[in-house]
């Protein structure tokens, strides 16, 4: 079973969190109430895959002390240093504790994180600095992920591996040739088999309106703004989730 690892000084409101996480998931729970003591717990045989961070510390490195755990950063509000935050490599993302929404915005980012190793990402680029970049970014938040330099690359990927369901690739790749590639992997792949995030340079308007119209599931623009990378990506995997969720349903209710 996953474990949560909570960070927080005030054991009421750490155990309100835990008590809302066991509600919905099916994932065991630790509490610490100092950075040191999390990272004492990190080291035990059985690592968190999570830790959630509940105080608004002063030193924006605070948010990420557990190096190689995916973190969530709970704050009083929107913080001056949200940027700071997001660009962390292990912070998942930051939950602005307003009115009781942070609790299912938190069990949304734990369920993504845990979900993260069902599946892979491929990340197509021409450019091998920007697929470091991209992996870099991605790894380190838990997804597994694999490369292609070329479009035959990512034709022979998407065949040879089903459980890729995420193709993060660069929109001229899917242009070049009249948005070729971007048709076929839409007429062999259903955007609830495969999601695809595409890059986009700026000033590429037309470029992104055909990408859509030709099935891309999300256009995104270069240089990425991680925080905005992370949003949408979040976004695109639950509601890849949610389309396996309905699949697996329906297949369920003809048995």
């Amino acid at each position: 079973m996953s474990n949560i690892l909570i960070i927080e000084p005030d054991p009421l409101r750490a155990e309100t969190v835990a008590v809302h996480i066991h509600a919905h998931l099916e994932v065991s729970s630790r509490i610490a109430e100092s950075v040191e003591s999390a990272q004492k717990n990190a080291s035990d045989r059985c690592r968190p895959p999570v830790a959630v961070i509940l105080s608004h510390w002063a030193s924006p490195e605070d948010y990420a002390p557990l190096a190689g755990i995916p973190t969530i950063v709970v704050t009083d509000g929107v913080p001056v240093s949200a940027k700071q935050i997001a660009a962390f490599p292990n912070v998942i993302d930051y939950v602005p504790d307003t009115g009781g929404y942070h609790l299912d915005y938190i069990l949304q980012l734990i369920r993504r994180v845990l979900w993260a190793g069902n599946f892979k990402i491929l990340l197509a680029d021409p450019e091998k600095v920007n697929r470091i970049l991209m992996r870099r970014l991605l790894s380190q938040k838990g997804h597994f992920v694999t490369e292609a330099r070329n479009e035959k690359e990512v034709r022979r990927d998407l065949q040879q591996y089903p459980d890729i369901r995420m193709l993060i690739i660069d929109g001229q790749m899917c242009a070049d040739q009249n948005f070729s590639l971007i048709r076929t992997i839409r007429n062999d792949f259903k955007k609830d088999r495969l999601s695809v995030l595409t890059l986009c340079e700026r000033n590429t308007e037309y470029q992104r309106l055909m990408l859509l119209r030709h099935g891309a599931s999300d256009c995104i623009e270069k240089p990425i703004r991680i925080e905005e990378f992370q949003v949408r990506f979040m976004l695109n995997l639950e509601l890849m989730e949610t389309f396996i969720e309905l699949t697996r349903s329906a297949r369920g209710a003809k048995k």
